[in-house]
């Protein structure tokens, strides 16, 4: 049996990728070497972001299993995570990405355009994917406070 956290981190891959993915491919179009890169580079900062919001709001779903509270507050605060973490770490894929000498205009220029797609994923995504996250959250709250109860028992 896969437990809760197993189960959340695999939805924080699976769930970013899902929709990063195919966008990529769409909006690159090209030859296809290139578009799977792309995919990669904007779809690797989506799965880290929901990675590292799942880590960082497990907490959260632990506490409200154990005190026998909702865990949907927790999935709205992982997916405003999730989005805000999207940013940065775009921009630094993207700072990554240019071969220049100049890092002072790339790194505002990458600062601009990684705040842009994170806004771009809370316009495109985000009401999806807030309420998704909500509801997983919810679920694995429930499935937590059962592996607690068994546990106990």
């Amino acid at each position: 049996m896969i437990g809760a956290r197993a189960r959340l981190h695999l939805a924080a891959a699976l769930m970013p990728a899902a929709l990063a993915v195919p966008w990529a491919l769409w909006m690159t179009g090209g030859p296809m070497g290139r578009t799977l890169r792309s995919a990669v580079l904007f779809a690797g900062p989506a799965i880290l972001a929901a990675q590292l919001a799942a880590w960082l709001r497990w907490g959260a779903i632990e506490r409200r299993a154990r005190n026998g509270g909702d865990g949907w507050p927790a999935g709205l605060g992982m997916a405003a995570l999730t989005h805000g973490l999207f940013g940065l770490l775009l921009a630094l894929v993207m700072l990554a990405e240019t071969r220049t000498d100049d890092w002072t205009d790339t790194l505002s220029d990458s600062a601009i355009i990684g705040s842009l797609f994170a806004l771009a994923s809370l316009v495109i995504a985000g009401v999806p994917s807030f309420l998704l996250t909500a509801w997983l959250a919810q679920r694995l709250t429930v499935r937590r406070r059962k592996e607690l109860n068994l546990e106990s028992a």
